[in-house]
């Protein structure tokens, strides 16, 4: 599991719009393939500043560990570090790589783990394990009511995981579940470079939103508003895809299972209606790459010409230039 340099980008974004405070559980250790130099330059290029510690060398990763990396990167506590005072831990099914709880996020959490994280981040955890659902549920619990969630997971076959996830899936889990607000994204990643390439290929950022508003008249005194769920704005996959999903949860939960638009009602989808005016009128900025092209457009055949509606294009974040050899 890894936080590419187009991750980091869209992670100190994050923290740019609302930081990250408190207490960071990983989902698993993250293999970060930025030496100490450039993770400071990508911070004080997004954030201005840079926190003036001793940043930690990465000692622990499998990709470390057999070489797959060379050169010395700096760590997951250590990226963290760079911006933020918050204490970062990390939890794994074993402690291969160090993590410091070790437990199935499959299975019941122990007492402590519940609602004790303001920020958690899944770097392409859910895709390798089989009881997806469940581990999803156990993720949302693990927030404060104020907490947020971070995730990546696979959209393509590609990557050889378990799973390859749809943006539909998490969106629907947490508007399903009245989650406070959030945004969804599909990520083409190039082939330049091979073996662990992803971690360096550019990044063409897509912001993924089927609702439109129907009208700015509002349905009712919470906030609701009329709105349309384009049913055939799935993913059109080409290549190497990664869905990346942000959510805060409020005071929402995790037990409800949503179920798919394409077998939603009219009137299931409007029972939404509150918590889609939340996340359509959010503030939350969208993240964006450096440079808007070359990128890959999306071009939907006709039968689904409604997808194309769906995609807004945000920019390409790509690796500097002088570290792609």
């Amino acid at each position: 599991m890894a936080i590419p340099y187009a991750l980091a980008s869209m992670i100190l974004q994050e923290h740019r719009y609302r930081p990250i405070t408190g207490k960071i559980l990983l989902i698993g250790r993250q293999t970060i393939d930025m030496d100490v130099q450039t993770a400071i330059e990508l911070v004080e290029s997004i954030l201005g500043q840079v926190r003036t510690v001793s940043p930690l060398l990465d000692q622990s990763t499998r990709a470390r560990a057999d070489k797959s990396i060379s050169r010395e990167t700096v760590s997951d506590v250590g990226f963290f570090g760079l911006f933020t005072d918050a204490t970062v831990t990390a939890v794994d099914v074993t402690d291969y790589e160090g993590a410091e709880i070790v437990h199935d996020m499959c299975t019941k959490l122990p007492s402590h783990m519940i609602e004790n994280y303001d920020f958690i981040f899944n770097g392409s955890c859910l895709d390798n394990i089989f009881d997806v659902a469940a581990a999803m549920r156990n993720f949302g619990l693990c927030l404060k009511p104020a907490g947020r969630i971070f995730q990546v997971e696979a959209a393509s076959s590609s990557t050889a995981a378990y799973h390859v996830f749809s943006p539909e899936w998490f969106l629907d889990f947490f508007i399903a579940n009245d989650w406070e607000d959030g945004s969804v994204y599909i990520c083409r990643v190039g082939h330049e470079i091979g073996g662990f390439g992803f971690l360096k290929n550019p990044w063409d950022i897509y912001h993924w939103q089927p609702f439109s508003l129907d009208s700015d008249e509002t349905l009712s005194g919470n906030g609701a508003r009329s709105y349309t769920y384009r049913k055939k704005s799935r993913s059109l996959i080409v290549g190497m895809e990664f869905t990346v999903s942000v959510a805060q949860r409020g005071k929402g939960t995790v037990h409800v299972n949503p179920i798919q638009a394409v077998y939603r009602s009219d009137k299931m989808i409007q029972s939404e209606s509150t918590a889609v005016g939340r996340w359509l009128m959010s503030d939350r900025n969208r993240y964006v790459g450096q440079d808007t092209g070359p990128h890959y457009p999306y071009s939907a055949p006709p039968a689904y010409k409604q997808a194309e509606q769906s995609y807004e294009y945000c920019g390409t974040i790509r690796y500097p230039d002088d570290e792609m050899d």
